[in-house]
């Protein structure tokens, strides 16, 4: 190992599920920000409950202005997917794979290649095929299947 530690200063989850649903994102932002003050990481944990794609676009624009080599965010998004149409967001609108790719990609970017991305979704390996990968530092996908899939 090259002794490089990865390093991030904030946590950004960003969750577009509908009402009535567990909001799986709300929970596991509280737990980390537990776990992290705990190991006395000072290190913020932020939830954004997204409405649309159109707001989606705008958060991660503003992402990428407040980030840089020294401002590295970890980014969750917890949404829907559709294996043809994309991400779903909670007004029923849609971003395709491959403009979410392109939406993620100068965020990688600016942070010089450290992004650490997760991603909980149905179809979210749809979204492989659209990255360009560069140097992205960390992927984690957690793929949910569906009760039928379990049986």
């Amino acid at each position: 190992m090259d002794g490089y530690r990865y390093k991030f200063n904030r946590v950004v989850i960003i969750e577009s599920l509908e009402d009535g649903e567990v909001k799986t994102g709300l929970e596991n932002g509280k737990v980390l920000a537990h776990e992290l003050q705990e190991i006395n990481k000072t290190t913020s944990v932020e939830y954004y409950l997204c409405e649309s794609a159109f707001d989606f676009k705008e958060m991660i624009g503003e992402l990428i202005s407040q980030s840089s080599h020294e401002s590295v965010p970890i980014l969750h998004i917890e949404c829907h997917g559709d294996i043809l149409e994309g991400l779903e967001f909670r007004n029923g609108s849609v971003i395709s794979w491959e403009e979410l790719a392109n939406l993620i990609f100068p965020l990688n970017l600016v942070t010089g290649c450290n992004l650490m991305l997760c991603f909980a979704w149905l179809h979210v390996m749809q979204l492989i095929s659209y990255l360009r990968w560069g140097r992205l530092r960390y992927l984690v996908l957690a793929e949910y299947l569906s009760h039928q899939q379990l049986k």
